[in-house]
Parts: C-alpha cells; sequence; structure tokens
C-alpha cells in the first residue's frame, strides 16, 4: 500500500512533462550581457572512513561572473585574509552553456589546507584537486529550464519537470603530505567517465519566485593512473535553487553537493564530499 502511493505521487511530477505541448512556457531575457557577483561558503571534506576526517579549513570564498547570451564563466576565490595572503591556492572556475533542451558543463576546482576534525589541526598538508566536462539532454526542455534557475539568463512561465540524461569525464588527482595519509603521500591520479540520469523539478511562484530541485546520478568506469588499475567510481550529485527573476536583474540562492567514492583496494573506498551554497546576483545590460 505505501508502495502504491511512493508510485502515485512520483508519476504526479514525472509523467506530466512527458506529455505537456510545447506552447511557449520560457522566455529569454532581451538583455544579451549580464554581470554577476557571488559569495559562497564551501565544505569539503575527505575521509578514509565515516565519518569525515578532514574538512576545509578555507570555506569562505568570493567571486565574479560573466554571462554572454548562452554562455556563463564565474571565478571564485577565497578571500585576502582567510587564505593567509595565498587566495589562489584554492580556487572554483566554472564554464556553462545551456540551449534549448542541451547543457554543457566544465569547471575547474582546487582545494588545499585542511582541518584534522578528530585532533583540530588546522595544518594537515591535503590538497585535492578536480575538474570535469559535462553535458547533459533535458527531455521537456521546451518547457523546463536549468538556465533560468542556476544561470539566470531566462524566465521560466510555469511548474514543470524534466528528465535528464547525460555524460562527464572527470579528473581528480589527491596529495597528502602529512603522515596520518601515506596512501596519498605518492599523489593518486583518476580518470573516469560515464553515463548519468536524474530528474529536476522546478516551481514558479507569483511574482517570479521561483525554486528548483534536482539530482543526478553518475555510473562511472575510472581509472587509477597512478597505480594503472580500472574502478567503478559512482557520483550523487543533488542541487537546490531558490530565487527571483526581476526586470534588469536576478537573484539566487543556491545549495549544491558532490559525493564520489575514490577506490583505494579492491573493497576500500575513500569518501570526498563537496557541497557549496552560494548567492549570486545578476545584473542584466
Amino acid at each position: 500500500m505505501e508502495a502504491g502511493k511512493f508510485i502515485l505521487l512520483l508519476s504526479f511530477f514525472i509523467l506530466p512533462p512527458l506529455f505537456t505541448s510545447a506552447e511557449a512556457a520560457i522566455t529569454v531575457f532581451d538583455e544579451s550581457w549580464a554581470i554577476k557577483a557571488l559569495g559562497k561558503y564551501t565544505i569539503t571534506s575527505f575521509s578514509q572512513e565515516q565519518p569525515a576526517q578532514y574538512t576545509t579549513a578555507k570555506p569562505w570564498s568570493f567571486g565574479l561572473g560573466l554571462r554572454y547570451k548562452d554562455v556563463s564563466a564565474s571565478v571564485s576565490l577565497p578571500s585576502f585574509y582567510a587564505s593567509g595572503g595565498h587566495p589562489f591556492e584554492s580556487f572554483d572556475i566554472q564554464l556553462s552553456s545551456y540551449y534549448d533542451s542541451v547543457y554543457y558543463e566544465v569547471f575547474c576546482r582546487r582545494y588545499q589546507d585542511f582541518t584534522d576534525k578528530k585532533t583540530g589541526n588546522n595544518g594537515v598538508d591535503l590538497r585535492v584537486f578536480s575538474s570535469g566536462i559535462s553535458a547533459g539532454w533535458l527531455q521537456n526542455g521546451k518547457r523546463h529550464s536549468l538556465s533560468a534557475a542556476y544561470d539566470l539568463d531566462c524566465r521560466q512561465l510555469s511548474s514543470s519537470g524534466s528528465i535528464i540524461l547525460g555524460i562527464g569525464i572527470f579528473y581528480t588527482s589527491i596529495f597528502g603530505g602529512d603522515e596520518r595519509i601515506k596512501h596519498y603521500n605518492e599523489t593518486q591520479r583518476f580518470v573516469y567517465s560515464g553515463p548519468n540520469l536524474g530528474y529536476s523539478y522546478t516551481i514558479i511562484f507569483p511574482n517570479d519566485i521561483f525554486l528548483n530541485v534536482n539530482f543526478v546520478i553518475g555510473l562511472n568506469a575510472g581509472l587509477n593512473i597512478t597505480a594503472n588499475t580500472w574502478h567503478f567510481i559512482p557520483d550523487i550529485i543533488p542541487k537546490l535553487s531558490f530565487g527571483h527573476h526581476n526586470k534588469s536583474w536576478s537573484i539566487n540562492f543556491t545549495a549544491g553537493g558532490n559525493y564520489t567514492a575514490i577506490p583505494r583496494e579492491v573493497n576500500t573506498a575513500d569518501h570526498l564530499l563537496s557541497g557549496a551554497m552560494k548567492v549570486t546576483f545578476s545584473n542584466r545590460f
């Protein structure tokens, strides 16, 4: 009985976009350019066992972004004070392009200086670098827009959902100079790729207020370049965006995460979890 209720509720969100008409449900803003200011709080944790052992010691970062039509780019860095005068030791660079039902995303991130949660030591020499290129297709792209919720380059007029199908290729390297992370005293480099599947739903409220929730699960085949061994590397990526579109500007609050299981031995995996809460103000011109 409970399973029947769950399936009925799930079909309420998934089935409508499969059969709705393709009448105009998304409007593109007249302005081609937009400049963005963003503040971000990042939680990056790495663990060789659960719960997380190491978390980033520099969670706050600030950045700027620029959008031209369908292409958007942003760079965020820790504050000069929080980074101890070395803001470029950690960074987050993102490039994205959304066009109708298809989107592309490129990212490049580096995190350095972690805190050992067990001892409180802020000087753990752990360096995590990750980058990737992904592409996705929205089954209901004529009525559902991820760019309206995240890139803030258009306005979605009515609530809708869509299945997400995609593929990506990613690279991650981990170096641990600390004696407590002996396995990573030699940099471990991984490259992995595979398909992903997810679902997105946006609720449109009065006064151009919106709420989007989506998740993607990736099933990747990966190569440990250092050890020359193959592994299965799954990842889970949930996201949320809550915001508002005005006549010449937009603002949103986003929260998202990325969990990746990093294989160490045949039946052992370390855990890399990154999450970020971000406020973005976009002024169009």
